[in-house]
């Protein structure tokens, strides 16, 4: 008796002829589906539209990928904005810095020229000094300069800017000297007026835009606009160096006075370059104009006046 093991469904490859029917059936149906497939690209098509359907599940699955990696992109964005934005802070802060520094050189620059051509006007011996300090006392005005004894500047030599007298050395180190201002109060400077030749004093006020001349006559000719000269009179200041203008003049009637003012040529208070006058060198030549010959000493290497007598610093002239 056959067994249930026996007794199985038709095999695709079983010699009866219903079989093979059915096989050539599938063999000729797939035949024609590859020749459809190779002329419409049906197949193409479909993977086309599964593709098309599953889409909307790879984007799905892809969200929380794609979520993560934006934040921490966004994160890392703006941590690198950060450092580029402070890194251009520092940098415009240095060019800043550094372009200060190149308008204080060309202003320096400026007030160089300007004194150099002061000096080329001259023919005596002059010595280029820097400012080191200023007198924050408002009643004494005195400076700091960065040139002495062992730069052959003494006592009483005349201190000049580029737009005219300043004052003079009053106490002179071996590295340094003190420089009275002509505005100084305790200062006076024998003047002369440019136009008439007028003589007189001028004192200091303790302003340092302000002089003042007491002791011209109320019928002086003088006037608003007139230039003041060192007229040489005394033992320090050579005569025709620029020191003031008139500012103004009061005559009142019944004083034997006029009050005049005038204010100081020289950059008192922005000074920060100024000539030193030296003493004539023993081979100076009297010209026939009566100007002295001399040529200007090099910074830092005049000794010219350092043999000279020092002349008394508490005699102001």
């Amino acid at each position: 008796m056959p067994s249930s093991i026996d007794r199985k469904s038709p095999s695709l490859f079983a010699d009866d002829g219903f079989s093979s029917a059915r096989l050539m059936t599938y063999c000729l149906a797939a035949v024609l589906l590859m020749a459809l497939d190779q002329r419409g690209a049906y197949n193409l098509k479909i993977r086309e539209s599964l593709a098309t359907l599953v889409s909307p599940v790879h984007m799905l699955v892809n969200v929380p990928f794609e979520v993560a990696d934006s934040i921490s992109n966004s994160f890392t964005d703006r941590h690198t904005l950060r450092l580029k934005n402070q890194l251009l802070e520092d940098r415009l802060l240095v060019q800043q810095v550094q372009l200060s520094q190149l308008a204080a050189l060309r202003d320096k620059n400026m007030r160089l020229r300007s004194l150099l051509g002061a000096r080329s006007g001259l023919r005596v011996q002059t010595l280029v000094a820097e400012l080191l300090a200023v007198d924050l006392d408002p009643y004494s005005h005195r400076v700091i300069i960065d040139r002495g004894r062992n730069d052959g500047v003494m006592a009483g030599m005349v201190v000049l800017d580029a737009g005219g007298v300043l004052g003079q050395v009053d106490i002179s180190s071996p590295e340094t000297a003190e420089v009275i201002l002509i505005s100084d109060p305790d200062h006076a400077l024998p003047i002369q007026i440019a136009r008439t030749g007028m003589r007189s004093i001028a004192f200091g006020t303790g302003d340092t835009s302000i002089l003042m001349l007491p002791n011209v006559s109320i019928n002086a000719d003088i006037k608003k606009g007139d230039l003041l000269q060192t007229s040489g009179m005394g033992s320090h200041f050579p005569a025709g160096y620029p020191v003031a203008r008139v500012m103004s003049v009061e005559r009142s009637t019944g004083r034997p006075f006029a009050r005049v003012w005038a204010r100081p040529v020289a950059q008192l208070e922005r000074a920060s370059e100024v000539l030193v006058l030296l003493p004539e060198p023993p081979s100076a030549i009297q010209s026939d104009t009566g100007v002295v010959s001399g040529t200007p000493v090099p910074a830092k290497t005049s000794q010219t006046a350092g043999d000279a007598a020092a002349i008394d610093g508490n005699e102001i002239q």
